[in-house]
């Protein structure tokens, strides 16, 4: 089982931690916060009990072979692929819809901020369950690049946000596809952290995070007619 909110905790280290003294946030208020996401967390292991399994793979290897991470680029890329027993349109319906991406996903609330709904060029606001450094929680802004309801692919690129990335950009893509199957993979990529030597490690995290995101997809697939 994947624990987004665990991920994002360890991220943290990967970033340089501001005092908390910086912030218009007490220590005891901070304590609190995090103590409700941990309850957040507990109750979703709890509700996941009788997730039907997913089988994902996480493209996380320092492999110059591998489809999803190269060196060559100077991007830091990964990505993830599942197999979801459910009928592509049904699945598309939900995946492309670009502000309503917090019905499906594990995210607290997303909402279209400038643009038309889903049409090249609009930006929504993406907001995270996870608290961040500063005691706010993790957002950003994403606009989207491609929406083609033909390929059944969808890309985005954030523009703004509370992540510490720069240059991130990302791709979903729906394919062999059956009549009750299809495989989903999401793809990203971003610009490389000071700390290149966690490359590996927050390639591997951003990817788990998304592998979380289709899992929680696939759970709620499951239980529509």
């Amino acid at each position: 089982m994947y624990r987004p909110i665990a991920i994002y905790e360890e991220w943290r280290t990967l970033q340089s931690t501001p005092s908390v003294h910086s912030c218009g946030h007490s220590t005891g208020e901070r304590e609190r916060e995090r103590e409700r996401e941990r309850e957040r967390e507990r109750e979703m292991e709890s509700a996941s009990s009788d997730r039907p399994e997913l089988d994902v793979k996480i493209y996380s290897k320092q492999n110059e072979d591998d489809t999803c991470i190269a060196n060559g680029d100077g991007k830091w890329k990964g990505g993830v692929r599942a197999r979801l027993l459910a009928d592509a349109t049904r699945v598309w319906e939900m995946v492309s819809d670009f502000g309503g991406v917090a019905k499906w996903s594990l995210l607290a609330e997303s909402r279209i901020v400038e643009g038309e709904p889903n049409v090249g060029g609009c930006i929504r606001y993406c907001k995270s369950r996870s608290i961040g450094p500063d005691g706010e929680n993790f957002w950003v802004k994403e606009k989207l690049l491609e929406c083609n309801h033909e390929s059944f692919t969808l890309s985005y690129a954030v523009v703004d946000g509370n992540m510490g990335w720069k240059g991130y950009a990302a791709s979903l893509r729906i394919s062999d596809i059956t009549a009750d199957a299809c495989d989903v993979e999401w793809v990203f990529e971003l610009d490389p952290l000071p700390a290149k030597d966690k490359k590996q490690q927050l390639v591997e995290r951003i990817s788990t995070v998304l592998a979380s995101t289709l899992s929680h997809l696939h759970e709620l697939l499951s239980k529509q007619p």
